[in-house]
């Protein structure tokens, strides 16, 4: 798959997520040792592998820093990027192809391949030289990027990924291919056009760090593998500097240097990097103490946040206002702004077919994305953000996410859909049964009418057999008593009878109507809880102080319901434009709560009551001992806390807390 990446000129330095490509190295600033080192290894191994952590410009590296400084040194990179699906081509076949599809578009001069003949058959030619525009001699560098792909998409795929280990086997270790084996024995025409020995070509695979046990299982058939290798580090701080300063057209160094210490907060504050560098050490504005390493996806993506809202504000420069209005959410709030607008069903389909059930990123045909899934405006307006890409493989346009770095946003939020799902369809239930049991009281009730009208038409009957009793009666005065004193025990017991029936009917009744009364309370709870919890998240200040009447006064006024809440303040060591000294702020249950809290409690979401809070929200599970984390200078008189319980007839509660009180400020 091939992708051409963002336009950058002087005003749009960075590219956000997406990589660097070729046409961008003037704009590539940061890893001028890390290409130099990566060049030796290059021009000096047959095989060389890099490695890295996700979001850490590995691509960047290779096409905007390693491929110009390739030229210079007569050597011309191919660039592959496998397509790993049941339908495409074969692996090696799709590494020629590459090389037939660079030959033609740089005019390389070279002997043209022969119907069938392989990859190996034609680099081990005797005849074959490359010669470029220039005229001059030149070697290929295969780049096969991205190489964690075929642990992961191509798991699937096993004889193909063992044939493709062989293949790459006979390339790294220029060892004859079993196919030809047979062939230049019985032939010495055949061996004669080939060079055994040659090895005019090297070999590079980019993947992942966390990937390379996997690549260490190939090595029994690539040797190689173990020789030469390279692995890209976050940058420094004097790196992500020069990467931000360098655009000297639109941001001052003071400010760039502002910024680095931001982007490094902000990696340090989302777990990570929580290690420091020594005083003295490069640090904005009198800060002797910021993050050792920072990634370069974030400082880019950052970055590229920040031009976007210089140009929207028609300001020449990056300056402090700007970037003291960041969000401190940077990746998921640009996520979520994505989606600003748009149907649910378009973050659905990301969250649900770009990613794997495990995180992994994953493609999926553009022609069966648009329309099913989301129309093309929505889809290139997901492009022009930088979160989607459409890219190109055998004829066919296939969207992915623009980077791994989105991968934990992506799946936290699909992750958080589904239990809010799981509520909704809980609560539904909920009333779905609340309205069974309604239909059942009704039908109850019903049967108690018929039983009463069954049983008046049999008092009715009774006494018309008793006044034709008495009419008998009347023919002999004999008769009369001893007639009338059975009619008098007949009707009693009857009366007692109906009686009995009547008592056992009212009894019925009462029982369906508590059945119906209570069935009428688990609604109205989770109807107040629903209730309650969005008056949280829309931030309806009027209702929830109203709630918060009402939960004191069903608590005696206790502040803290029945939990109590805490918070910690831990000094970041550096100042803010302003002066105030910058801490990174800690909510929590207390302590003695904390197993409590952990038995019973699903979800506890703080909302910081202010209004210089552009993302008041913080919620947090178990998994996190219920703590949330902000980065500022200033603590808050009232943080609103709404607390969610695992059981779901137990409603949420609503309380406020003194965060500065907690503080002893």
């Amino acid at each position: 798959m091939s992708a051409t990446g963002p336009t950058l000129d002087a005003q749009n330095p960075w590219p956000g997520l997406d990589a660097f490509d070729e046409a961008g190295r003037p704009f590539f600033h940061g890893r001028d040792e890390e290409i130099e080192d990566l060049l030796r290894k290059v021009c000096e191994a047959p095989l060389t592998v890099v490695f890295g952590k996700s979001g850490l410009g590995k691509t960047s590296l290779l096409r905007a820093g390693l491929f110009p400084r390739l030229r210079e040194e007569s050597h011309f990179p191919v660039y592959v990027r496998l397509a790993l699906r049941p339908d495409a081509p074969s692996l090696a076949q799709q590494i020629q192809d590459r090389l037939r599809e660079t030959l033609g578009k740089e005019k390389i001069d070279a002997p043209a391949m022969r119907e069938g003949e392989s990859l190996w058959a034609y680099l081990h030619r005797a005849d074959l030289e490359f010669w470029n525009a220039r005229n001059f001699p030149v070697t290929p560098v295969f780049v096969l990027d991205q190489f964690e792909e075929v642990f992961t998409l191509g798991s699937g795929l096993g004889d193909a990924i063992s044939r493709l280990r062989n293949d790459l086997g006979d390339l790294a270790e220029n060892r004859i291919p079993e196919t030809l084996k047979d062939v230049l024995t019985g032939s010495d025409a055949a061996a004669g056009a080939l060079q055994l020995r040659k090895m005019p070509y090297k070999l590079l695979l980019s993947l992942r760090e966390d990937f390379l046990p996997e690549l260490e299982s190939w090595r029994s058939a690539i040797p190689s593998l173990g020789k030469t290798r390279f692995r890209l580090i976050p940058m420094r701080p004097d790196q992500a500097l020069a990467a931000v300063a360098a655009a000297r057209e639109i941001v001052d160094e003071p400010v760039a240097r502002r910024i680095v210490n931001f982007v490094a907060a902000a990696a340090e504050q989302g777990g990570e990097t929580a290690s420091v560098i020594a005083p003295g050490t490069l640090a904005p504005d009198g800060v002797t103490s910021i993050a050792r390493e920072i990634e370069p996806a974030l400082l880019s993506l950052f970055c590229r946040g920040l031009n976007e809202a210089r140009k929207k504000a028609g300001k020449a420069r990056i300056d402090d206002g700007l970037l003291e209005g960041a969000k401190q959410s940077i990746i998921g709030d640009y996520y979520l702004g994505c989606f600003e607008g748009m149907p649910a069903s378009v973050s659905r389909f990301v969250e649900s077919e770009l990613i794997t059930e495990k995180g992994f990123r994953n493609s999926y045909a553009r022609d069966d994305a648009v329309p099913a899934h989301m129309s093309e405006a929505q889809l290139q307006r997901l492009v022009n953000m930088r979160l989607l890409r459409i890219g190109e493989s055998y004829g066919a346009q296939r969207i992915e996410l623009t980077h791994d770095l989105l991968t934990r946003v992506v799946r936290e939020h699909r992750d958080r859909r589904r239990e809010d799902e799981a509520k909704l369809a809980a609560a539904q239930r909920a009333a779905a049964e609340r309205e069974a049991l309604q239909r059942q009281a009704q039908e109850r009730e019903q049967e108690i009418e018929a039983q009463r009208r069954q049983e008046r038409e049999q008092h009715l009957q009774a006494e018309a057999r008793a006044g034709r009793r008495f009419k008998f009666l009347a023919i002999g005065l004999a008769l009369v008593l001893a007639f009338a004193a059975y009619a008098a025990v007949v009707a009693q017991t009857q009366r007692s009878s109906a009686e009995r029936a009547r008592l056992e009917a009212d009894s019925q009744r009462a029982e369906a109507d508590s059945q119906r009364k209570l069935a009428q309370e688990r609604l109205d709870r989770i109807t107040e809880g629903l209730r309650m919890k969005q008056a949280v998240l829309s931030g309806d200040r009027a209702r929830i102080q109203a709630f918060l009447r009402d939960e004191a006064e069903t608590r005696a006024g206790q502040q803290g319901g029945s939990i109590r809440f805490t918070a910690r303040a831990d000094d970041l060591g550096y100042r803010n434009p302003a002066g105030q000294q910058i801490y990174k702020f800690s909510l929590m249950p207390d302590p003695s709560m904390l197993a409590q809290a952990k038995k019973n409690v699903a979800v506890i979401t703080y909302r910081m009551d202010h209004p210089t809070f552009q993302n008041a929200l913080l919620a947090t599970g178990a998994d996190r001992d219920f703590t949330a984390s902000y980065t500022g200078w200033g603590c808050l008189r009232r943080v609103v806390v709404l607390i969610e319980y695992i059981e779901p007839d137990q409603p949420p509660e609503l309380a406020y807390y003194d965060m500065c009180e907690a503080l002893n400020w």
